[in-house]
């Protein structure tokens, strides 16, 4: 799917030749556009994302030549597609200050387990407006906290992986050590349990 500067998008399918894919219809001019190439293989598919530009002598192409499989930043096929994801979502949109904080604001006031759970325990002593007052200031709070604990983390991991290239090898791999100590949690409990149960 080409998505020009005006806004505009069209799709191409593409036929195999021998050793390379081809559009099946002409790519009409001008060939300045962004690209978003998405290949299917064994039930599943990737997305590249690509800008070409035209130069002042007439059709070259992109400077890109073919495919860029190694991103700056994102190192496996999972991390490039969320963030070609993202990267669609907000082509030519910006995003403001404002609209950042209203997304938090926003996030805090659902209610979650423990807001009901105050609720529910303020509604059993027939106590509505407290239950009521206590939720809205506990939403408050959490739009507060999320935005603020946002801000802070961006603007850390921007300083701490200017400080410490490394760093973001680190946070790629965190997942995996999460997972193990999430699987080694439940080991622990699920052990203690079976000893209870046969005590």
């Amino acid at each position: 799917m080409t998505t020009r500067p005006d806004g505009s998008t069209q799709s191409f399918s593409f036929v195999e030749r021998e050793g390379f894919l081809e559009s099946a219809v002409d790519i009409p001019e001008p060939h300045e556009f962004s690209a978003r190439l998405s290949l299917g293989h064994a039930g599943h598919s990737h997305d590249y994302d690509l800008e070409y530009l035209e130069h002042d002598h007439g059709h070259t192409h992109s400077e890109l030549e073919g495919l860029e499989l190694s991103i700056d930043g994102y190192q496996d096929a999972h991390e490039r597609a969320h963030a070609n994801d993202i990267r669609k979502r907000f082509t030519n949109r910006e995003v403001t200050t404002g609209q950042i904080v209203m997304f938090g604001l926003t996030g805090g006031l659902i209610p979650c387990p423990a807001a009901i759970t105050v609720l529910l325990l303020c509604l059993q002593v027939k106590e509505v407006a407290l239950g009521g007052m206590l939720v809205l200031c506990f939403s408050i709070g959490l739009a507060l906290t999320l935005v603020t604990v946002g801000a802070a983390a961006a603007i850390g991991a921007k300083q701490a992986s200017n400080r410490w290239p490394w760093l973001g090898t680190v946070a790629r791999r965190a997942p995996y050590l999460s997972s193990v100590l999430i699987i080694g949690v439940g080991l622990y409990v699920g052990f203690h349990g079976w000893i209870g149960l046969n005590a």
